[in-house]
């Protein structure tokens, strides 16, 4: 399941991923969900009014992928941006700081990867 702001965008195709408007989230049944991608231009307020929903989701077991600028996180004098995967109750949070990974699905190298792999990791409830 991955979380957008607007439709019509390039998103990677898997048979285990649908799209919802991310403010149709109050109609979601999260029950069949395994996992949520909350891509860098979700709507940062709105996504603070589902807190409680999505903190159930991830005790519960969910995964959740979240990209870009809802956290920024650094190492180093270089800024370098670090990833992390934070467990919570029976579930994970994957925090990457930097742009969406699911935004080089059709690129021609490795990074290509990419999109399936995260999947992989938020398919495993």
């Amino acid at each position: 399941m991955n979380l957008l702001m607007r439709k019509g965008s390039a998103h990677p195709i898997d048979s285990r991923v649908s799209y919802l408007n991310l403010y149709e989230f109050d109609d979601l049944d999260l029950s069949s969900v395994a996992g949520l991608v909350v891509t860098s231009d979700c709507d940062q307020i709105f996504l603070e009014r589902t807190g409680e929903e999505l903190t159930a989701f991830v005790r519960a077991g969910g995964r959740i992928a979240v990209m870009g600028h809802v956290v920024t996180t650094h190492i180093g004098r270089s800024r370098v941006p670090l990833d992390y995967v934070h467990p919570l109750g029976e579930g994970y949070v994957l925090v990457h700081s930097g742009n969406d990974l699911t935004g080089w699905h059709s690129d021609d190298n490795s990074a290509s990867r990419m999109s399936p792999q995260l999947f992989d990791w938020l398919a495993q409830r």
